[in-house]
């Protein structure tokens, strides 16, 4: 018997009187209040699950007789029980708990200050505990349910998820492969630029079913992080080398700040470096004009780091600023229209963060642009 105050107000646990809770299929206490322990001599730990023929010097049959009676009864039943070892046995109230959805009686030993009526409330408000208990039960059985469901629901999504994204890059690939050979042997420049824009369309698509597939499994908690020793600002400079060349095409300065000394940290270095590339990117694609900066520094606790990507682009507005790591999610203002994408980056960069034990987050303004802010702890 672990809880307090029953529903009706009764501090089952304080009562002064021993009271034990029997279930009558197999006669084993479910339930002692302190009194009781302190009378029989056992912590809650060694009582619970005990036969309570173990506990008196009754005979088992004796007993499932006198508990018969008192599941029965519309009154509490009186009788006297002997525990092992004591000299005299001890008045008992017997009476069925109807709210405990299983057989089960109360036992009140020692009852020689209650009267029947007060022994009736007593199980009353027993009755309401039980009752209490059997709801919050089964809302914990519909929540681990609920639970199943979702889980296999994402199962069978990222399932489906895998098998469209092999049948739709396979096709792809061909495209790809004749597209190659197709460049090959074009001699007409009027045809090499369709064959390239071919190209340039099936990469696109073969970079959005991975993207897809990759958030999938994130979200799912199907992508498993390949830990290891990593230099990060090695991971760093290779991320930014990769979007150098469009920074320069747009006529952007890339500035990236890191510590003099290595910063080797447990990660997986393909996660962060796509969640730096997709930062990039992000940041990238809604500059118009000026610089965009990669900060990297150490923080508490130790081998933990900080990673700020800040652009000049026209920020992120307040009213959208909680949506912009939600899938699929394109804020579409005055500044930004335009800027084509489908919406992935920064929701597969917050996905892959919290694979990682980090977190991403858009951090203050300074002024104009928007700064994306990671922390990332080394993982055990």
């Amino acid at each position: 018997m672990s809880a307090g105050k029953t529903p009706s107000g009764v501090d089952v646990e304080a009562l002064p009187d021993p009271l034990l809770l029997v279930r009558r299929a197999d006669v084993c206490v479910i339930g002692a209040n302190r009194a009781a322990r302190v009378m029989i001599g056992l912590e809650r730990a060694d009582l619970i699950g005990r036969p309570i023929s173990t506990l008196l010097d009754e005979s088992p049959e004796e007993l499932r007789e006198y508990l018969a009676l008192c599941a029965g009864s519309m009154q509490p039943m009186l009788g006297a029980l002997k525990l092992r070892g004591a000299a005299r046995a001890r008045r008992v109230f017997g009476a069925a708990v109807a709210g405990a959805g299983e057989p089960v009686v109360a036992l009140e030993f020692d009852a020689e200050r209650r009267s029947r009526s007060d022994f009736i409330e007593l199980t009353s408000k027993i009755d309401a505990l039980h009752e209490e208990v059997g709801r919050r039960r089964a809302i914990e059985a519909a929540l681990t349910e609920a639970l199943e469901h979702a889980r296999e629901s994402d199962r069978l999504k990222e399932e489906f998820l895998r098998i469209l994204s092999h049948e739709v890059r396979t096709p792809l690939n061909g495209v790809l492969g004749g597209v190659a050979l197709l460049l090959h042997r074009i001699d007409d420049a009027r045809l090499a630029a369709i064959a390239h824009e071919v190209r340039k369309s099936a990469d696109a698509l073969l970079s959005l079913f991975g993207d897809m597939l990759d958030l999938a499994r994130a979200r799912a908690g199907g992508l498993e992080p390949q830990l290891a020793a990593t230099e990060i600002c090695g991971v760093v400079r290779d991320a930014v080398s990769v979007v150098a060349l469009s920074a320069r095409e747009k006529g952007l300065a890339l500035e990236v700040v890191t510590p003099p000394t290595a910063l080797t940290m447990r990660t997986d270095e393909r996660l962060l470096r796509q969640i730096l590339l997709n930062l990039l990117s992000n940041a990238l694609k809604f500059t118009p004009a000026g610089r965009v900066s990669l900060r990297l520094e150490p923080i508490g606790p130790p081998r933990a780091v900080r990673i700020e990507v800040e652009d000049d682009g026209p920020g992120v507005p307040d009213a959208i600023a909680g949506k912009i790591f939600e899938p699929f999610f394109q804020g579409s203002t005055g500044e930004t229209r335009g800027y084509r994408g489908v919406g992935l980056g920064l929701a597969i960069a917050s996905a892959f963060a919290e694979q990682l034990g980090g977190a991403l987050r858009l951090a203050p303004r300074r002024g104009r642009g928007a700064i994306f802010e990671l922390a990332l702890p080394s993982r055990p």
